[in-house]
Parts: C-alpha cells; sequence; structure tokens
C-alpha cells in the first residue's frame, strides 16, 4: 500500500491527481465523501498559502542579507572610531570608559605545559617499543612532546623522538641494553618537568 507523502508538494501533486482522476471516471467514483469541489478549492487555497510563504520566506532571506551588510558596516565605522579613541587616549586610557570601552588587556604570558602523566610502556618488539602517556592536567597548551632516553641509570639523557599525540614508536633501540624513558611535553615558552621514567630491554 502507498504511503501518504510528507512533503508538501508532493501532497499537491497528489491531489492534482485525485482531482483529474475522480473527473475522469465519475461511474467508478460517483459519490466520493468530500466533493470535488471542496477538494479543488483546499488545493487552491493550499497552493495559495505555499506560494505566500515561498514569497515571505524570499523578503526575509534578501532582509538578512542586508541587515548582515548594514551591521558589517556599522562595524568598520566603530572600530575605526575606537582606534581612534584608543590613539587620543594612549596617555590616559581611562577615558576610553567615556565611550563604552576600555584599555586593551595586556596579554597573558604563555606558561609551560605541566608534567606528562602515566608514562608506560604498551609494546616491545624486536627492535622498537611503543611508550604511551596522558597529557598534563595542567599548565599551558601543549604542542608538541620530547621523548628521552638514557642507559639505565648512566649518562645524561639524550632526545629519541617526538611526537603530537600521547603515544610513540621508537624504532631501531638496542637490544640487550636496558634503557630508561621519559616525556616532556613543550611549547614555545619551553619544556615542562619530565614524566616519571620506565624501563625497558630489547
Amino acid at each position: 500500500m502507498p504511503r501518504f507523502p510528507l512533503r508538501e508538494v508532493e501532497i499537491l501533486q497528489l491531489a492534482q491527481k485525485m482531482i483529474a482522476g475522480f473527473k475522469r471516471h465519475p461511474e467508478d467514483f460517483p459519490a466520493p465523501y468530500v466533493s470535488l469541489d471542496q477538494m479543488e478549492r483546499e488545493l487552491a487555497d493550499a497552493q495559495a498559502g505555499l506560494i505566500k510563504r515561498q514569497e515571505i520566506e524570499a523578503e526575509a532571506r534578501k532582509v538578512t542579507t542586508d541587515t548582515k551588510r548594514r551591521f558589517k558596516t556599522l562595524r568598520k565605522t566603530m572600530v575605526a572610531n575606537l582606534r581612534y579613541a584608543e590613539i587620543q587616549a594612549r596617555k590616559y586610557p581611562r577615558l576610553l570608559h567615556a565611550i563604552g570601552w576600555g584599555p586593551r588587556r595586556p596579554k597573558r604570558p604563555m606558561r609551560r605545559p605541566g608534567e606528562v602523566r602515566a608514562l608506560r610502556i604498551v609494546e616491545e618488539r624486536e627492535t622498537a617499543i611503543v611508550l604511551r602517556w596522558r597529557k598534563p592536567l595542567d599548565g599551558g597548551r601543549i604542542a608538541t612532546y620530547h621523548i628521552q632516553r638514557r642507559r639505565s641509570g648512566l649518562g645524561g639523557w639524550e632526545d629519541v623522538g617526538t611526537s603530537v599525540a600521547t603515544e610513540a614508536v621508537l624504532d631501531n633501540q638496542e637490544r640487550g641494553v636496558e634503557y630508561e624513558y621519559r616525556v616532556l611535553a613543550l611549547n614555545k615558552a619551553g619544556d615542562g618537568p619530565p614524566s616519571s621514567t620506565v624501563r625497558a630491554v630489547l
């Protein structure tokens, strides 16, 4: 059984087909529950309503576009005059309050990232190791992570990889040597404190 259409245009099309069909076959459909005259009036009324709504929507789109243009023009004027006022009041910035504005806020210095958390080894391969960690809970926004290693308990730390994600695969690791690994988050302000260390012997 066909479904009754949901779209208004399809409803109008079905109504037109129904009226035309009833008229072509009066002997088969002699007495519809609702007269064809009434159905035609309601069809015309629905069509008129649809046309009116389309006209209103078109006008609304035009008004919206025009309003955006007006606000864009106003914004440019306001920005120009605010720049003028900031120059005029550069010695006495509080004067800007008189026009509903205020001195520019000083830029907040960028903070270093916090400490990388929960560093762990998730996989050991023949000559590779997979590390995973959690991002810091505090500090500045992170740009990247540095992965460092050293022989267990000996020497200084060396950079062996970078990552923008909270995981890294370190290839070409020396076999039979115990290494310690740690991760630091960094940004333009500098390095954050190093994570706790993990150890592995491949």
